[in-house]
């Protein structure tokens, strides 16, 4: 029986983790669709060449956090340049915004319904995971810290469950 108890829980813990995880890849997938999404209306604004395909790349780049925006943010300025110069600016403009709605506004209110962790969680844990281990490291930060989240909760209040026990 202590087994099956045991068992019961790692499982449930799974499925609490793994529902974590689903939620911060659904993020990052909202969240790419939406920058290439809004790329492909600007780009279609100001009637850019290959505005579909270089909306398509900027999308697929942002789905890396941190670096992907940057490459995707200056490819899209080299292309665009090549062909004016002047609408390289109004592009990177309007790209730094959607990255700003993307990153202050989209990304932190999708978090906290799917993930149910704090925008504060995931700025704490894509520095350190950066920083420890580079790009792979912001990729893999996040849902860690939710799966670490997940079974330090369980832990503190199976805690407090046994001191409310002990009072009893």
């Amino acid at each position: 029986q202590f087994y099956e108890e045991k068992k019961e829980y790692a499982f449930h813990l799974w499925r609490r983790a793994k529902k974590k995880v689903s939620g911060w890849f659904l993020t990052r997938v909202i969240g790419a669709i939406f920058v290439g999404a809004a790329s492909f209306i600007i780009l279609a604004i100001l009637n850019v060449k290959y505005g579909l395909l270089l909306a398509i790349l900027v999308g697929v780049l942002d789905f890396m956090p941190v670096v992907g925006p940057i490459i995707g943010g200056a490819v899209l300025a080299i292309v665009v340049f090549l062909n004016s110069p002047l609408q390289a600016l109004f592009v990177v403009f309007a790209y730094t915004i959607v990255q700003q709605l993307e990153n202050h506004l989209i990304i932190p209110i999708l978090f906290r319904k799917l993930m149910g962790i704090s925008p504060v969680l995931v700025l704490v844990a894509l520095a350190i995971g950066g920083r420890l281990w580079g790009v792979a490291g912001a990729i893999l930060a996040i849902p860690l810290a939710a799966v670490l989240y997940e079974v330090l909760k369980d832990y503190l209040q199976k805690i407090k469950k046994e001191k409310e026990k002990d009072l009893i």
